[in-house]
């Protein structure tokens, strides 16, 4: 199956400010997901929030299900196998809401009966600098996909860990989170090659289990009301080296990697009412994600010019997903000790974007943005399983 958008935009918008207080000076956040522009989080609606990576650490925040507490009208669906399904915003989730990683889409919801469900569990907090959440309509920007709001995250960049004038920075982690006694590092190095060329390569993981809940039946069987128990590893990586070229020109190019896997008993499906013959039950389900992009953006030195500042970006995105499920069945005397379900997606995504800007000065500030998205996605999906007769 193959799926082909071009989205046109045209917007005007005010110009930013900053925000300053003596005797220490406090940044504003900048915001881009609301308009497609920097604009100062100050400026924008009560509706946009930005979450910044200082705050992901002061609140232990390490997946979506984290950024939900701390963020009004933002709810998480989740599977207790699965893990995330999508977010919610306002009532509106699953392909509703859109979801961008720098700017490119995350991949998108699919579902196929009972044992397939690929979610939006597809990034690492760890690799994050920022999240930034638009609650409400996003469509003139973004198309349909935006109908319930936009989750905009920013990856780290070299000159994050390169503040100061540094020509190498570095930054390790560790975290415990007693919810699913789950543990994770992060490693984080930057550098500086001349006076015009910065890097950055950053690795984490993380290992964990089920989360608890307040359930007191640990039956291993059908009306369990105890967590089920599970084992979950994730991995990424993140690559990036960005060029600076004199006149205000920027040239970088990004690979990231994520990977998942998650093996759950399945207590719930022993004995059930519609599975009856089902004696013991096992789930193994992997995703991996994987991205490489090349980008370029101009900002003006003098205003004054023909444009202001500029932005393009081309990418490939490809997102695997493999959910086993094993299960024993009996119907009377007759055993089916190898019964399973292969589910297996992919989706293969193309795309390019780009903007321009202008600011125009006067008794009346404009500021004028014209952009371009078109991308293209290859899907493909598979069930198998054994034995052949079923």
């Amino acid at each position: 199956m193959k799926r082909s958008f071009l989205t046109l935009t045209l917007l005007s918008a005010a110009m930013q400010s900053a925000f300053a207080q003596d005797p220490v000076a406090y940044l504003d956040p900048v915001v881009v997901t609301a308009t497609r522009t920097e604009k100062a989080l100050s400026d924008l609606a009560p509706s946009v929030s930005a979450t910044q990576r200082d705050e992901l650490d002061a609140h232990l925040i390490n997946d979506f299900r984290d950024l939900s507490s701390a963020e009004p009208g933002v709810n998480i669906s989740k599977n207790p196998r699965y893990g995330l399904s999508s977010v919610n915003i306002r009532g509106l989730d699953s392909n509703r809401v859109l979801m961008l990683v720098d700017g490119i889409r995350v991949p998108d919801v699919f579902v196929s009966g009972p044992y397939q469900n690929s979610g939006r569990d597809q990034v690492d907090f760890a690799q994050l600098a920022s999240v930034e959440i638009v609650r409400g309509p996003a469509s003139t920007l973004y198309g349909s996909d935006a109908l319930g709001g936009v989750v905009g995250m920013r990856t780290t960049e070299p000159a994050d860990l390169l503040q100061g004038g540094k020509k190498v920075g570095g930054q390790i982690k560790t975290d415990y989170d007693s919810a699913d006694d789950s543990y994770g590092a992060t490693g984080s190095v930057a550098f500086a090659v001349g006076e015009n060329t910065l890097g950055l390569v950053q690795v984490a993981g993380r290992r964990g289990h089920e989360q608890e809940n307040i359930g007191t039946d640990d039956t291993q069987k059908y009306g369990r009301t105890t967590a089920l128990p599970q084992d979950t590893e994730k991995l990424s990586a993140l690559a990036k080296l960005q060029h600076y070229i004199d006149g205000g020109h920027k040239i970088g190019l990004t690979a990231e990697t994520y990977r998942s896997e998650v093996d759950t008993l399945m207590y719930s499906e022993v004995g059930a009412p519609m599975l009856s013959s089902v004696k013991s039950s096992r789930a193994v389900d992997e995703q991996e994600r994987n991205r490489l992009s090349l980008d370029y953006s101009y900002t003006a030195p003098t205003a004054g010019g023909l444009i202001d500042a500029a932005q393009a970006k081309i990418y490939r995105q490809t997102m695997d997903t493999t959910q086993n499920s094993y299960q024993v069945r009996q119907q009377g005397a007759v055993v089916t000790p190898n019964w399973s379900r292969v589910s297996t997606y992919q989706q293969d995504t193309v795309g390019a974007s780009g903007q321009l800007e202008k600011r125009i000065a006067g008794a009346v500030s404009q500021h004028w943005t014209v952009g371009a998205e078109w991308f293209q996605t290859d899907l493909e999906n598979l069930r198998d399983g054994t034995p052949a007769s079923s």
